[in-house]
C-alpha cells in the first residue's frame, strides 16, 4: 500500500532546487551524488522502470486535494504497475488521510 506517494525522483530533485532558489545545474549534481553514494540509477526508482517489476497487488492512496504531493504522482505509479488500483480520496488533504476510517478498512482489505 502505497499513501500519498511523492513525486518520481528526477522531479522531487528539479523541484527541491528550486524551492530553494539553487541553479538549474543543482538536480543534475544531487543526481549523480546520490547515484555514486548509493550505487544504484535514480532511474530505476522512476516509475516506468520499476512499476513493471513489481508483481504484487498495490493499493495507491491519494487524496485529490493533496497540495504536499500531487495526485499525478499516484496516478503514475498506477498507470506503470502491473497489479495496481487507485483508491482516491476526496477532502482529506495530504494528513488527514492517514486517519481516515475508509481508508483504514481499505488497506486492511487490501492486505487481507
Amino acid at each position: 500500500v502505497l499513501i500519498a506517494p511523492s513525486a518520481s525522483p528526477a522531479t522531487f530533485l528539479r523541484w527541491f532546487a528550486g524551492s530553494f532558489g539553487l541553479s538549474e545545474n543543482v538536480p543534475e549534481s544531487m543526481r549523480k551524488a546520490i547515484e555514486a553514494r548509493e550505487s544504484v540509477p535514480i532511474a530505476e526508482f522512476e516509475p516506468e522502470w520499476l512499476g513493471p517489476r513489481i508483481t504484487q497487488s498495490v493499493l495507491v492512496i491519494h487524496d485529490r486535494q493533496d497540495r504536499v504531493a500531487a495526485v499525478a504522482a499516484g496516478e503514475r505509479v498506477v498507470h506503470w504497475l502491473r497489479n495496481g488500483r487507485m483508491l482516491p480520496t476526496k477532502g482529506l488533504g495530504h494528513r488527514r488521510v492517514l486517519d481516515d476510517l475508509i481508508v483504514a478498512q481499505e488497506v486492511v482489505a487490501h492486505l487481507a
